[in-house]
């Protein structure tokens, strides 16, 4: 046991002693910020469809193609905020979705916003 205790203590040791020579090597460059530049809110609707789940991908894939007008960079929904994507039955009886969020794009350097223009969050 007591063997047991000096193996996961030199372990414990060599991880902290690694992680703290990994950090000390991280510092050496300069750092680079990143900010994220969001626009006014985007609303795509959907046609209607008998599944609820391809009518939210339409919905979602109309959401992108409206943000992609305004540059490739803008048309991540993984970075919009806030996003919601709403279905409701159609009198159809399929399902119609809404999907409504402001696009956002990152700036790897915040002197330069994307070229849309936007604010920044």
């Amino acid at each position: 046991m007591r063997e047991f205790r000096r193996k996961a203590s030199l372990v414990t040791m060599a991880g902290f002693a690694l992680t703290l020579g990994m950090a000390s090597l991280g510092g050496a460059g300069s750092a680079q910020a990143s900010v994220r530049y969001c626009r006014g809110p985007i609303v795509a609707d959907g046609s209607d469809r008998l599944s609820e789940a391809v009518a939210r991908r339409q919905a979602l894939m109309r959401w992108q193609a409206e943000a992609r007008k305004l540059g490739a960079a803008w048309a991540s929904w993984r970075l919009a905020t806030p996003k919601a994507i709403r279905c409701a039955r159609a009198a159809s009886g399929g399902f119609l979705c809404r999907a409504a969020a402001s696009p956002c794009a990152i700036s790897q350097n915040p002197a330069r916003p994307p070229k849309a223009g936007g604010r920044e969050i």
